[in-house]
């Protein structure tokens, strides 16, 4: 099974690392990670603007990464979407809005503790938390419980 990593954590060492540690686990629970960081090649981001400062090339690259974010979405079987941050990061959010539009399931992931939602009965923004459960997917909220659930849905799986 295929899943797509959506996330904000390419762009600082200390959330990079944790997206490290859930690829990591993902792969030897028998997962085949997309993660579009890597798929890019642009971990760190700076590197994206380091190699060059021209507005074409950079246009360029952006079209190149938007697009094989898009194969690799239309490609996976599932898409886990980080959800930490004051605000959902934009880019997942698209994601997110992109795989719910083409039919895929979307797992949620958030952390955070800071309330987020319009209401008591939203965890994030509640278009973004409708298009999670309307894809048959959900919220979970510690890597604890992040790993447990993709631990059986593997086993189920077999």
């Amino acid at each position: 099974m295929k899943i797509y990593m959506a996330s904000p954590f390419g762009f600082t060492e200390i959330t990079n690392h944790f997206m490290e540690i859930v690829e990591d686990s993902l792969i030897k629970i028998g997962y085949e990670v997309i993660n579009p960081w890597r798929l890019n090649n642009i971990l760190p981001i700076t590197q994206i603007t380091i190699k060059s400062n021209d507005r074409a090339t950079l246009s360029q690259s952006n079209i190149k990464i938007g697009h094989n974010n898009e194969i690799a979405i239309r490609n996976c079987d599932l898409v886990l979407a980080f959800l930490e941050g004051c605000d959902i990061d934009s880019g997942t959010a698209s994601e997110v809005g992109f795989a719910y539009g083409i039919g895929k399931q979307i797992i949620g992931y958030r952390n955070d503790k800071r309330k987020l939602g319009e209401n008591a009965g939203c965890i994030v923004n509640l278009q973004l938390q409708y298009w999670i459960e309307q894809s048959n997917g959900f919220i979970l909220s510690s890597k604890k419980e992040l790993l447990e659930y993709f631990t059986k849905l593997e086993k189920k799986g077999k």
